[in-house]
């Protein structure tokens, strides 16, 4: 599966995928120019044929969801898209302004839930609300899983139930995670840095 660096968002106007994902956004020739996590809004087209649509699009990280805050059409006797998207200046943008944008649907680019098994304790914590964040161990491994990507949601179980097992299984909204370092009798003594998975 590729993940969200590289999905093609829906476009707003024609409702087909022509919004460039964050990899192309920030590293196809729009120099955003700022200090990456922060949320930043660059001017796009979209590339769907016979579509064209001027946007101005919101992005944070690499897993969070760009937001569109503007739709409309440059006026063709001002000089063509690309012309004009060329020195559009990126500017600090609102993390609760505008409008989710949708990801493309094709097979390639379908999300998948991020399961996470967890210890009996840990997965009735979660479930009344008391834990409001998963920890996995930064590893090379959690790495590859979590960095640039997105999922459809999240599925924690008490260890490994059995399919047709609804009372072992918790599903919670994708939001995002951070990477922090803790101390945790589950890692030890001394402090490991974690990714810390927000299941609330």
């Amino acid at each position: 599966m590729k993940d969200i660096r590289y999905n093609l968002w829906i476009c707003p106007h024609c409702q087909q995928p022509g919004i460039p994902g964050w990899h192309n956004a920030f590293h196809n020739g729009l120099d955003y120019g700022g200090n990456y996590p922060d949320w930043e809004a660059l001017g796009h087209y979209c590339e769907t044929p016979g579509c064209g649509a001027d946007l101005v699009v919101k992005y944070g990280g690499p897993q969070d969801t760009p937001r569109v805050l503007v739709v409309g059409h440059l006026d063709e006797n001002n000089g063509s898209t690309d012309g004009m998207f060329k020195g559009f200046k990126a500017f600090k943008a609102d993390q609760n302004a505008g409008a989710a944008l949708k990801m493309s649907l094709d097979k390639e680019h379908q999300l998948k839930a991020l399961h996470l098994p967890l210890q009996a304790a840990y997965f009735e914590q979660i479930k009344s609300g008391e834990k409001v964040e998963e920890y996995r161990k930064a590893t090379p491994y959690w790495r590859k899983r979590l960095e640039g990507r997105t999922f459809s949601e999240i599925i924690l179980t008490k260890g490994y139930p059995r399919r047709d097992c609804t009372e072992g299984r918790i599903s919670r909204p994708w939001y995002s995670w951070r990477k922090t370092t803790i101390t945790h009798p589950h890692f030890g003594a001394d402090p490991v840095e974690v990714y810390a998975i927000r299941v609330n």
